[in-house]
């Protein structure tokens, strides 16, 4: 999940660190912050359920989605036995409630799912920047 606030959030490794001001001043942790309506909007397609009242970019410019994701892969040619035992690991590990609460925390919500489902994400998130690409004529630097 990715959230659009006065200042990015970040991954702190002390409280210290972890607690700034937002641009109301309310000196909150960016995710109480963000729920309290000082986040200006999620960029998933739909609201998080982290942040159920920032609203997602989605509702003010209709099919806008703008997600960081991350996934486990495996070499192409990996036997798919191999591939359905560790893709029932990583869904039971994501079902488990203590790195649901962690992820949730971090402001991420898991997607368990199958591998062609993953594949599927992959091709999409694929073609959709590319076409952001093309479209402003991008280039590595």
């Amino acid at each position: 999940m990715s959230a659009i606030a006065a200042e990015p959030p970040r991954s702190p490794t002390s409280s210290a660190r972890a607690r700034r001001s937002c641009s109301k001043g309310c000196h909150r942790w960016w995710s109480t912050c963000a729920s309290a309506g000082c986040g200006l909007a999620v960029t998933t397609r739909s609201r998080s359920q982290v942040l159920p009242d920032v609203p997602s970019l989605a509702e003010f410019l209709p099919d806008y989605e703008a997600s960081v994701w991350f996934g486990i892969a495996a070499p192409r040619n990996t036997p798919s036995g191999i591939v359905e035992v560790a893709n029932r690991a990583i869904n039971a590990g994501l079902a488990d409630p203590s790195l649901k609460g962690r992820l949730g925390d971090l402001g991420a919500t898991a997607l368990p799912g199958s591998s062609a489902e993953f594949g599927a994400l992959i091709s999409h998130e694929t073609e959709k920047w590319a076409k952001v690409v093309r479209a402003t004529s991008l280039r590595p630097e």
